[in-house]
């Protein structure tokens, strides 16, 4: 007999996906958004690192949240080892960093690229100008005070710690996309989702013997492929917002739910089929990669 679940609870089992709880839940309560909307790792610590889109802070600005978390599985729970604010600002909630990708640098340094979701890393109509995707190259200044917390799911500034900007890089203007959801690497290869535009960017990095040097990393050529359409050419993969690589030529993806709830106002009900779901992709022939 199976027992029956307490709330918010999900029981692990070997085969399946489970969800991890906080371990603090005054710190980060279930009946508030986490809103993360990237998760990459530090391959030296094992740690993963998320990163909140874009939340006013004490300045009155909006920043990304990036938290240093640890998960455990047994029992199932994370923790916050840190959490401090980028540098970067935005305009407003909407648009912010929607992908993150932790990169070993030269001189054993470690660094972030963060996606911003619009184009010109703007919001509005300036961030739906196709093809003016950017990245920010962010470094870890440890600051000074009490570690920041967090309460009923919002930062409690304590510490001046900040992911300082470095430089912001351009992406190949190929990538002529309305927004950018997720980045993924493989070897010197990185990948782009747009949600939006329905379609993937790859592109190759310049790396120093596969490190970051941040005055001359740079995001160079670029092919851009859509994800497969209806029998009738209709996009279907209407809200990629995760990629990432399995091997060379496949990938896994991660959907989001559909957008508006249909005609007329939101996203076409073919929308519906593919939303809230993970995708393997097989890349095309035409699609040649060097690793």
């Amino acid at each position: 007999m199976i027992p029956r679940q307490k709330k918010h609870e999900r029981w692990q089992h070997e085969n399946s996906n489970y969800l991890i709880p906080p371990a603090d839940l005054s710190a980060f309560p279930h009946n508030v958004d986490s809103n993360w909307e990237a998760i990459t790792v530090n391959e030296k610590t094992g740690q993963h690192i998320t990163v909140q889109e874009s939340l006013p802070l004490k300045d009155g600005k909006y920043h990304a949240i990036i938290m240093n978390v640890n998960i455990q599985h047994h029992p199932p729970q994370w923790t916050l080892d840190y959490a401090c604010p980028s540098e970067f600002t935005f305009l407003d909630e909407s648009k912010g960093f929607e992908g993150l990708l932790g990169m070993n640098g030269i001189d054993g340094r470690f660094f972030l690229l963060g996606l911003c979701e619009g184009n010109h890393c703007n919001t509005g109509d300036i961030g739906k100008e196709h093809g003016h995707g950017m990245m920010v190259i962010m470094e870890l200044d440890q600051g000074e005070g009490p570690p920041n917390t967090f309460k009923d799911g919002y930062l409690q500034e304590t510490s001046t710690c900040r992911w300082k900007t470095l430089r912001t890089v351009n992406l190949p203007s190929v990538a002529f996309f309305e927004d950018y959801s997720d980045v993924a690497r493989r070897g010197d290869v990185i990948v782009i989702s747009s949600q939006a535009s329905s379609s993937l960017l790859f592109a190759n990095m310049v790396l120093e013997d596969g490190l970051l040097n941040p005055e001359t990393f740079e995001v160079t050529g670029g092919q851009v492929t859509k994800f497969a359409p209806t029998s009738d050419c209709q996009t279907q993969y209407c809200n990629v917002e995760g990629i990432d690589f399995i091997n060379d030529r496949m990938l896994i993806g991660a959907s989001d739910s559909m957008k508006g709830g249909g005609p007329p106002h939101g996203q076409p009900f073919m929308c519906l089929e593919k939303d809230q779901s993970m995708h393997v992709f097989a890349l095309p022939n035409k699609v040649e990669l060097e690793f």
